[in-house]
């Protein structure tokens, strides 16, 4: 794609740039490709959904990953959400360019097309690390993937996989095909397959995606046959395990597996992590966490060890970790979101809430609304707060997930039971990813004793979790 102007920048998509009066900004790629799909509709409103399915496509994800994108474009141009002069935000709705791009003398605008070349092949599980791990993927599928005749057709097919190309699902699908022809027992050949299955069937509504996804496991489990060495097969296999099937024993297999063939890629250990503080794990999941830091540094500013701490019932330490985190780099919407959790943990509700509304600040929302929040807590503190956002139907994960387990986690704030309970249980209907983490965490201490409760972690295999 060509460069182009925005205001008074120059974009630049292929060194995923912006040039203003000599001075050159990085933005990071997944931020880049947000831009880009919406210099495609200048003045339009494109919807969370929209874009959640543009960018993020075929991935389980929250609105978070959107909210932190945008807050990282808008850094790099320089625009404010409450006075924007390039990305609006429409409360309620979505987001609008309101910038309109131009073409350079002599360069050609050329509109973007679906951005594929974002997909890793595992479902993402926090959205802070996304821009990471499609490359680590890819490398270390490279590594693990043994020379045979179909190799170069895989290599090919692969470059599709992580490459914006139109139609790239299909022309990768047949390169895994033809990969396959050549060696019928090409691990990373069937691995392909299974990923373009599994991300048609994350496309679909989950009860029609089921097929594809069956289909996807059945060739991962193939490929695991052939090559019981081949690390991300082992990887996809312990996620999948992990996330859609409750086999949390098998899960723990694979992932081991996984670590054992390729124990210096950072990502292994971190779903390793994620995986172990759902299962009350947190010495195991502090040191996992420790080795992924270890591995890639560049992400010690993530708050997942605050979150260990805090799932382990000390706060304090979270805190601390967060207090480290904060005198290093300027506080994002991950940082506030964890602080929120953080302080809440330690009784700290005037300070949760400051952090709430810089979260709020940082999503967009208005000065109306901003205002009425404000108002809320000076009324019944955040109680008042988070009732009035589930009245007001406000879903956006705004330090407690996204809806429906938001609503559930501000109902245990307000002191309403049944309520909690409700929104719950549509939270595991919908299969909502946090509710894996729902036998370990304190914030749901105040449910322990219902019944209702105990019936949905039996419902999510957690009931034996300590």
């Amino acid at each position: 794609m060509q460069d182009f102007r925005l205001g008074e920048w120059q974009v630049s998509p292929t060194q995923n740039s912006l040039t203003r009066e000599g001075k050159t900004k990085q933005l990071e790629h997944t931020p880049m490709q947000l831009l880009l799909f919406l210099t495609q509709h200048p003045g339009d409103t494109l919807s969370k959904d929209l874009l959640l399915e543009h960018i993020w496509a075929g991935k389980v994800v929250t609105e978070e990953v959107l909210t932190v994108a945008i807050s990282h474009v808008r850094k790099a141009l320089g625009d404010s959400a409450r006075t924007p002069r390039y990305i609006k935000t429409v409360p309620g709705k979505g987001y609008c360019l309101i910038c309109t791009p131009e073409a350079l003398k002599d360069a050609t605008f050329v509109s973007a097309k679906p951005l594929w070349h974002v997909l890793a092949p595992i479902v993402l599980i926090l959205a802070l690390f996304w821009w990471f791990w499609p490359t680590s993927l890819s490398q270390t599928a490279a590594k693990q993937t043994p020379a045979s005749a179909g190799q170069e057709l895989y290599n090919q097919g692969r470059f599709l996989l992580f490459s914006q190309q139109e139609n790239h699902l299909q022309r990768a699908n047949a390169l895994f095909e033809q990969a396959l022809q050549q060696d019928p027992q090409l691990a990373s050949a069937l691995w392909g397959k299974a990923m373009v299955l599994i991300i048609q069937a994350e496309e679909l509504p989950r009860q029609q995606g089921a097929p594809l996804r069956d289909q996807a496991i059945a060739l991962l489990e193939q490929a695991e046959l052939f090559s019981p060495d081949h690390a991300p097969v082992q990887l996809q296999l312990g996620w999948h395990y992990f996330t859609h099937q409750w086999n949390f024993q098998l899960a723990r297999q694979k992932f081991e597996r996984a670590i054992e063939l390729a124990p210096h890629e950072p990502i292994h250990n971190f779903l390793y992590a994620q995986y172990l503080i759902a299962m009350g794990d947190n010495e195991a999941a502090l040191k996992a966490t420790r080795r992924y830091i270890d591995l890639a540094p560049q992400y010690y500013s993530v708050p997942v060890v605050a979150w260990i701490y805090n799932t382990a019932r000390r706060p304090q330490d979270a805190l601390v970790e967060l207090e480290k985190i904060a005198a290093l780099t300027t506080p994002d919407l991950n940082f506030h979101h964890s602080a929120i959790k953080t302080l809440e943990n330690l009784g700290h509700d005037q300070r949760a809430f400051n952090h709430l509304l810089q979260s709020m600040q940082l999503a967009g929302f208005s000065d109306t609304q901003l205002t009425s929040v404000q108002q809320q807590f000076r009324q019944g503190e955040l109680a008042a707060v988070y009732l009035w956002l589930i009245e007001q139907g406000i879903g956006d994960n705004l330090g407690h997930y996204s809806a429906p387990l938001g609503y559930a986690r501000y109902a245990i704030k307000a002191n309403d039971t049944e309520q909690a309970i409700h929104w719950l249980q549509k939270a595991v209907a919908q299969r909502q990813l946090e509710v894996l983490w729902l036998a370990v965490d304190p914030y749901y201490d105040p449910l322990r004793l219902h019944p209702q409760f105990h019936q949905i972690l039996q419902q999510l295999k957690l009931d034996k979790i300590k």
